[in-house]
């Protein structure tokens, strides 16, 4: 789930603002039908997993934020001129005075080696082996794969 609302974020990236703020400022009830949905599939998935009620919000409520919180940062990392060879210059952190930003400045090559994918899969496994797990045989049925 948390790949395929990247996905779309990539693909749409003017929706990421709208989704990230959009919901905070309407009751539940009044959300879009969509977000609705999605919220319902992911309390189902988490109680068929073998979450309690309350465990279950707690891990939607985490990965969720979670997600907008590195989709809204990674696409806070714009190109700003995709035929620059140059990565200063194709992030646009040339723009920056060095005196004043020079671990920004100092970071670039960091920058230019981002992975969105790579960093967004290795730090849900992060955050995931610190959430509470689920009895093991309840998602299957009472046997393990």
């Amino acid at each position: 789930m948390v790949r395929s609302f990247a996905c779309v974020v990539h693909a749409h990236p003017e929706i990421l603002p709208v989704v990230a703020t959009r919901p905070l400022a309407v009751p539940v009830a009044r959300r879009p039908k969509a977000w609705l949905q999605l919220t319902e599939h992911m309390l189902a998935v988490l109680a068929r997993a073998g979450f309690d009620d309350a465990t279950a919000l707690t891990v939607y409520r985490t990965v969720v934020a979670w997600n907008l919180g590195c989709l809204l940062m990674d696409k806070r990392q714009v190109v700003d001129d995709p035929d620059e060879p140059d990565v200063l210059l194709r992030l646009g952190l040339h723009r920056l005075p060095a005196a004043e930003y020079p671990r920004l400045r100092a970071l670039v090559p960091r920058f230019a080696d981002y992975d969105d994918e790579r960093e967004l899969m290795a730090d849900l496994d992060a955050l995931l082996t610190r959430l509470p797990e689920p009895p093991a045989d309840t998602f299957y049925g009472g046997c393990t794969p």
